[in-house]
């Protein structure tokens, strides 16, 4: 079978593999990132990834770039995003398998909280760290990271099924939940614990490869 990936094409999904390896290790710690020639097939392949529309399109990606895994001989992809930074599991992205309900149900909490994070952001326009103005993302910190915030409020009882739909907040858009008391039961629930800081793009990477 074979699998047309942006300007690339492959036979099997082990030469994919393949490709994707050599990609990643050429580029492995470059400061410059990937270069902008792979920007089409890595434009295509982050889109066959199951949770992409949930969890890599709000980022607005614009920038890719490789690190060594911290307990494996490979590298990770790095997708760096006006949002927000990840570091996705490439492997998902060549098999393509659909989204679990929890990974559904997280990205619409980070949408629903995405006003208090706007207005983190308005107010705090330098990176903590370095100090730097440019390319700043709102970063959770302290205690508890949003997955943590997030686990902790759904598994509050009575934590019953909850309805969700399309939505168009601006920039994020995807889905949201349909009882807005619940909606807002949430939001007030992270403004409780979250702590927030600011991070430039550079200074929230080193954050996170240090996980």
């Amino acid at each position: 079978m074979p699998y047309s990936i942006g300007d690339q094409k492959f036979s099997t999904q082990k030469r994919i593999t393949a490709y994707i390896r050599d990609m990643l290790k050429t580029y492995s710690n470059n400061p410059e990132g990937i270069s902008k020639s792979y920007y089409p097939f890595l434009s295509a392949l982050i889109q066959r990834h199951p949770d992409y529309e949930t969890y890599l399109q709000p980022l607005e990606i614009y920038k890719f770039a490789s690190k060594p895994e911290q307990f494996n001989k490979g590298h990770n992809l790095i997708c760096i995003g006006k949002h927000g930074t990840e570091i996705p599991s490439w492997r998902k992205m060549v098999s393509g398998k659909p989204p679990t309900d929890l990974a559904i149900m997280r990205s619409v909490l980070r949408i629903e909280i995405y006003p208090q994070i706007e207005a983190y952001r308005n107010n705090n326009r330098v990176c903590v760290v370095c100090g730097s103005l440019r390319d700043l993302q709102v970063d959770h910190c302290g205690e508890f990271e949003f997955k943590d915030i997030s686990n902790m409020w759904m598994n509050l009882p009575p934590f019953e099924e909850i309805e969700i739909e399309e939505c168009n907040i601006p920039i994020f858009g995807g889905l949201h939940i349909v009882d807005r008391t619940i909606a807002e039961d949430w939001r007030n629930y992270h403004k409780t614990h979250a702590k927030l800081q600011s991070l430039c793009v550079d200074c929230h990477n080193k954050k996170t490869y240090k996980k």
